[in-house]
């Protein structure tokens, strides 16, 4: 499969909001981290990779130049109909405006790094050499099995898991 499904994008998003929020309140140099496990197969990954690393890339040029693509509009829609009440039911937790976490989102766009992480590459996610990293990790079960991912803010799991009982 040579194309990324709406759910990715859906999730992109929502990574991008989540690490700027974390920004908004104060933790600008904490880790995030997104998981995106398509596949068990090693050679399923590398493709993968490629596709989110593109997409990615267009998003945050979208950002960057202004693009009439509507990735402003789309974050402050998903802003204010999920993450903005869902942050106003906890009780302590700020209910910021999306104008107020829009300087934010630049800035995390540009410190994102997307790494393939399986046993057939050598990209690592090394949190105390890089103790601030922002990534999107793509990989299996390296991933969801032995690895902390620190400040995992969002996981994406897009295949069929015989271990539907098991959390991950």
């Amino acid at each position: 499969n040579n194309e990324l499904t709406p759910s990715v994008d859906q999730a992109l998003h929502a990574f991008i909001l989540g690490g700027a929020a974390r920004a908004l309140r104060g933790k600008p140099e904490a880790p995030c981290t997104m998981l995106v496990h398509t596949s068990q197969r090693i050679a399923d990954q590398g493709p993968s990779k490629q596709l989110v690393e593109e997409r990615f890339r267009e998003l945050k040029d979208e950002w960057r130049y202004n693009r009439n693509s509507g990735i402003r509009t789309r974050l402050k829609e998903i802003w204010n109909k999920d993450f903005l009440p869902t942050s106003e039911g906890i009780q302590g937790c700020p209910g910021s405006q999306f104008e107020e976490l829009e300087p934010f989102v630049g800035p995390f766009l540009e410190a994102i790094v997307v790494r393939e992480i399986n046993s057939d590459k050598g990209e690592v996610l090394d949190y105390e050499r890089e103790p601030s990293l922002k990534a999107i990790a793509v990989g299996s079960n390296r991933l969801s099995r032995g690895l902390t991912l620190e400040g995992l803010l969002v996981s994406y799991f897009a295949r069929r898991s015989r271990q539907y009982d098991t959390l991950l």
